[in-house]
This record gives C-alpha cells, sequence and structure tokens, in this order.
C-alpha cells in the first residue's frame, strides 16, 4: 500500500476554503493574518493588512527582514510549545501559532499586524532607521506607522485564539479527511486487482481463492484504518474545549435540525444530546432569533461565507447566558456553530468595571488630591480637586513634570525624595508649597509611596496631597497669640512701677537666671528713658537665693542705670542672703541697700524732691 506519511498542510486543506475563512475573520475582527508552511512559505495572502506593515514589505530589503522576523517568531513559539503574542522588528504585535498535528510542525498561524498602544517617540526613532536601512522614505514610513491599528493584547489573543481553532480543526479534519481518501483509494486499488486476478487465474482455482481471501485481508484492514479515521475524529469532537452543534438546514434553509452536539455543548447548555437529534434549532434554543444567531445561519447556509456572532446574552424559559458563536458551512452544505459560555468572563467584567467606577468616584470625591507620577516624573493621573487647588485644569498637566507646579525653593528637595523613593526608601510626610495659577503658594502636606506592577517593580510614584492652608494660617494664629501671651508673662514677671515722678519701683520675685537678668534690664532702661526718673528701687524682699552670677547681674544693672543718670537703690536683701554675699566676696560697695522697700521708698522721694524725710 503506497501511503504519503507526513503531508504537507497545503496537502490537508482547501487553501481555496482556508483563504476565504481567514479573509472574513480578519474583517469581522480588524486585524490583520496570514499562514505559513512549516518551511515559513506563505500558503495564504495576507488578510486585511496594513499600510504600514505593506509598505516595508514593498522593497526586497524590507521583505527580507520581514520573512527574518516571522522566522525568529515561528522559532519563539515553537520553543514556548504554545500561541503568544510576539512583535517582529519593526515593533508589529502578532499572534503567533503553530499548527501542531500528530506531533509535527505543519505550518504557522499569524493574526495581527497591531500594536497594544500608540508607538513611544523611540518606537518612531527606530522605525525612521529601518526605513533608511530598507530603501524607504523616513517620513513617509513615520506617516504609516501613526496610523497604524491600536488594538490590545487580550482582544487579539481571544479572537485569534479562535481563528487558530477553526484552522487547527479544519487541517486535523483535512489530516483525517486524507487517510480516509487513502484508505478508500487503496481499497479501491485492491478490488481492482481482486477482479483482474480473479480473471486471469480462473483456471488456477486454488490460487485465485488464496489471492481473494488476501485481498478480503486487505479490505478489512482498510475498513478498519476508516473506522478508526472515524474514531479520531469523533474523540477530537467530544473532548473539545469549545461546544460544537451540526444542523442540518430544511425548508429552503428556513429551519435547521440538530445533527450532533459534542460534550462541551451538553454542559454548557445542560441538555442531553439524544433528545436533541432531529429537532428544529427553534424547539431547542426558543430565543434564537431574538438573539441574533438564526439569521447568521441562514446567510452562512445562503453565501458559505463564515460569519462570526460576538458576544450576547441568550435568554429563554431555561437558558440565561452570555455566548459567542462563531458559524460555517462544510461542503455537505450542514452548518456547524462553534461557541463558548462566556458568562463568568462578562460577570467579571462587569464586576471589575463597576469596581473601578467605585474607585473613581471615591477618588473624584475626596478632599485631598490625589496622584500618579511615572518614573520620568510625569503626571499620569490627576484627581479633580486639582483646579480647586493650583487653579490649573487637569488636562493642562498630565504629561507634564510635577516639579512644574512646585514653588521653586522646595522643588531640590522634592526630586530627592522622589528618586529616594523610587530607589526603595520609605519617605515619611512632608510639606512643600504648590504655585497656584494666581502666583499665590499653596502649603500641603505629602503622603507618597511607590506604584508597582504585578512582578512587583517600581513603575512610578502614587499618594496625596493635602491643602493645609487653613492649618497654617491656624498655627500662624496660635503663634501670635502665644507671643502676645509671653510677652503678657515677661511684662508681668518684670513689673517696673512709677510710684512718683522720677520714682520707679522694681519688685523681683522668685528665680534670678541670666535670661532673666537680661529682659529686667531691658525693660528698666527702656523705662527709666520713658519716665525720665531719677531713682530707681530694685527690691528683692522675694528672691529665694543669690550667688555670685546673680550678685554681679545685679551690679551691672545698678550700673547700666547710673550711666544713664539714675541712682540704683537695692531693699530688701534678707540676713541669710548678705551671709551668702559676704562669703563670696562679692563687692556691693558701688550700690545703695536699703533694709526695706519702706526705708528705700523714703530715701527715693527723698532725693527727688518730695519733701519726705529720711529716719536718721
Amino acid at each position: 500500500m503506497n501511503k504519503k506519511k507526513n503531508p504537507p498542510l497545503k496537502e490537508l486543506v482547501d487553501l481555496h476554503e482556508l483563504q476565504l475563512i481567514q479573509d472574513s475573520f480578519a474583517e469581522t475582527v480588524g486585524t490583520s493574518s496570514v499562514i505559513f508552511s512549516s518551511d515559513c512559505e506563505p500558503l495564504t495572502e495576507f488578510s486585511n493588512p496594513t499600510g504600514f506593515c505593506s509598505l516595508i514589505q514593498s522593497t526586497d530589503a524590507g521583505k527580507q527582514r520581514c520573512f527574518q522576523s516571522f522566522q525568529e517568531m515561528v522559532e519563539g513559539a515553537l520553543e514556548s510549545g504554545e500561541p503568544k503574542i510576539m512583535y517582529c522588528f519593526a515593533h508589529g504585535g502578532h499572534f503567533v501559532a503553530p499548527i501542531i498535528i500528530d506531533g509535527k510542525h505543519k505550518g504557522t498561524m499569524f493574526a495581527g499586524q497591531f500594536i497594544p498602544s500608540e508607538f513611544s517617540e523611540g518606537q518612531l526613532d527606530d522605525i525612521r532607521q529601518i526605513a533608511g536601512d530598507i530603501g524607504l522614505d523616513p517620513e513617509l514610513l513615520h506617516a504609516k506607522a501613526e496610523r497604524m491599528r491600536v488594538v490590545t493584547e487580550d482582544s487579539v489573543r481571544n479572537y485569534s485564539s479562535l481563528l487558530f481553532r477553526i484552522v487547527g480543526v479544519i487541517a486535523k479534519m483535512g489530516s483525517q479527511a486524507g487517510e480516509l481518501r487513502q484508505a478508500g483509494d487503496a481499497l479501491q486499488k485492491a478490488h481492482n486487482g481482486l477482479e483482474k486476478r480473479v480473471q486471469e487465474r480462473t483456471a488456477e482455482l486454488a490460487e485465485a481463492n488464496a489471492g481473494l481471501q488476501h485481498e478480503i485481508a486487505e479490505r478489512k484492514s482498510a475498513e478498519e484504518s476508516l473506522r478508526e479515521g472515524e474514531e479520531r475524529f469523533r474523540m477530537m469532537f467530544e473532548n473539545m474545549s469549545n461546544a460544537v452543534a451540526v444542523y442540518e438546514s430544511a425548508n429552503e434553509g428556513n429551519d435547521f435540525i440538530f445533527k450532533d452536539l459534542n460534550r462541551a455543548g451538553e454542559k454548557i447548555d445542560n441538555l442531553k444530546r439524544e433528545d436533541l437529534i432531529g429537532k428544529s434549532v427553534l424547539d431547542v434554543f426558543p430565543g434564537v432569533v431574538e438573539f441574533g444567531l438564526f439569521d447568521v445561519f441562514r446567510r452562512v447556509w445562503q453565501t458559505g461565507e463564515p460569519e462570526h456572532c460576538p458576544i450576547s446574552l441568550y435568554t429563554d424559559e431555561k437558558i440565561v447566558g452570555w455566548r459567542e458563536n462563531y458559524a460555517y458551512k462544510l461542503p455537505s452544505g450542514e452548518i456547524v456553530a462553534i461557541y463558548d459560555d462566556v458568562t463568568e468572563q462578562k460577570q467579571m467584567e462587569e464586576s471589575l468595571a463597576e469596581s473601578e467606577e467605585k474607585h473613581r468616584t471615591l477618588v473624584e470625591t475626596l478632599t485631598d488630591l490625589v496622584f500618579i507620577i511615572d518614573l520620568e516624573g510625569r503626571f499620569t493621573y490627576l484627581s479633580p480637586i486639582f483646579e480647586d487647588i493650583t487653579g490649573y485644569p487637569v488636562r493642562d498637566f498630565i504629561g507634564r513634570s510635577f516639579t512644574e507646579v512646585i514653588v521653586p525653593e522646595y522643588i531640590e528637595q522634592t526630586v530627592n525624595r522622589f528618586k529616594q523613593g523610587v530607589s526603595g526608601e520609605e519617605i515619611p510626610l512632608y510639606e512643600i508649597e504648590l504655585v497656584h495659577k494666581d502666583k499665590k503658594s499653596v502649603p500641603v502636606e505629602l503622603n507618597v509611596t511607590s506604584l508597582l506592577n504585578v512582578d512587583g517593580e517600581v513603575v512610578g510614584r502614587t499618594g496625596t496631597a493635602r491643602d493645609i492652608t487653613e492649618r497654617k494660617e491656624l498655627e500662624q494664629q496660635l503663634q501670635q497669640a502665644f507671643d502676645k501671651l509671653k510677652a503678657s508673662y515677661e511684662e508681668l514677671s518684670i513689673p517696673v512701677i512709677q510710684v512718683w515722678d522720677g520714682v520707679l519701683v522694681l519688685p523681683i520675685i522668685g528665680v534670678l537666671d541670666s535670661e532673666r537678668i537680661n529682659r529686667l534690664m531691658e525693660t528698666m532702661l527702656a523705662k527709666i528713658v520713658e519716665t525720665q526718673s531719677g531713682v530707681v528701687i530694685i527690691d528683692v524682699t522675694g528672691v529665694r537665693s543669690v550667688d555670685t552670677n546673680v550678685a554681679n547681674h545685679l551690679i551691672n544693672v545698678a550700673k547700666a542705670a547710673k550711666l544713664l543718670g539714675t541712682r540704683c537703690v537695692v531693699t530688701g536683701i534678707k540676713p541669710d542672703v548678705a551671709h551668702t554675699l559676704i562669703g563670696l566676696g562679692v563687692d556691693m560697695s558701688g550700690v545703695t541697700t536699703m533694709r526695706s522697700m519702706q526705708e528705700g521708698l523714703k530715701y527715693a522721694l527723698q532725693i527727688a524732691g518730695a519733701g519726705v524725710g529720711v529716719d536718721a
């Protein structure tokens, strides 16, 4: 039996039909796709190519670079053992999926020609360099790059995975069909050979009978191979993770009858295959018309073009769930629907959206400013309160450096703390001032922490800024009140009293230290100048103790008063204090002393000319 082993992909599938499916999918999803052989030979034409990629491939050098990049991505995908998103030399994204049949690499599907976000300036500079290397006008390629389609990796992965599964199913079915054809050919050959030998060996009945037995054995072997092929197809059909339903059209495409349903379909919709076979899809799924899938079946049956039915909510009296369908027509005229239950995914998306909305509402109603800064020090998010604090609209500062809104004298320390935070240091609360649009300064308290990605790497800084203008004003008012209270206290602790024209009395109570003596001197001298007094009485009756330092200060006070032409009289020196002064050797000869305030007043009034006599 001449059975060709390991046939290439192009012999397993109808490339024309595959091209139609690929084109329809690419047009529906909005991405490009192409299928290469295991030798990196294109088996299909590029579907829905971008102008950017087409321009690069318009030169021999560009095409060579592209196909070299495709080969490298194929090797990378084969090494990982699964489909993956990869990027070519020109920074374009591609869903790369090796087609493996019976452990053999038959080809590779590419889907994409997309970017997950706009090209960065660095990538655009690289693209200009690439243009020069492959003989293109850099500005022309740059213009094409700016119009490159932007699609998220998850969207490309989800839709491309569906196309990949369809291509894989078609390829495997082609492989099985090839095996069946080979078995049929072998059977036909055996049959023809048998007839010929019967005619030629009629006379040799014994040998003819032996040959007949041999041919019968071969036929049984071929039939066994056919049964094995059907069993493999059934196993594949039953063990797919996607639900697969097969329908036969009826009434000129106005109804569709169940022919088969795999286990995944039974599980998703809680149905039994034996209860469905022979029934109309309208009876099994009463909501199929409102769902829109019935019209898809009719169009696919009429045109032969496959269609994707996007995620929608299916409901009837028994079934409620989100479904995604892909329908295509078999050569037999039967309609195949491959579908998934994406209810859990949809619920997760809705929960995530609800959570994000709650978080956004919370952030936007905070009185504190919430901000996010990237590693370059640029704002990537500012909560709406930013405009209330600074007077600038949020949109004016997204993408700008945080230093542009800080009062100049605070910039250096803020930048240093930003660098320390990025390097992993914990930064405590600190205060700076922001520049308001009307040029005034706004004091704020910053609480900043690092922003980490899923790998624990620092990708920026985030935090809050609290407007502490009212707190600062209150602190200033408290300081002013404290200063006023302190001044009042000091005035009370050093009372200088004018008891007569030209006579001042300074009663001292408590402990004397250097600071208090200095204030005493300043207050007394100021009062002497203010009242033009000729005599001042310093009463130390209330002083608990006097040491050398205090005594010397009192002598200096008396000398200072004398320099202003004022006599200084010290009264109320207690016996124990006098004893201490003598013991310390303090020279009080230059100071007039009296036993009591009364004697001191009499003496002072006499000097001042008040007519009061002094006792002998």
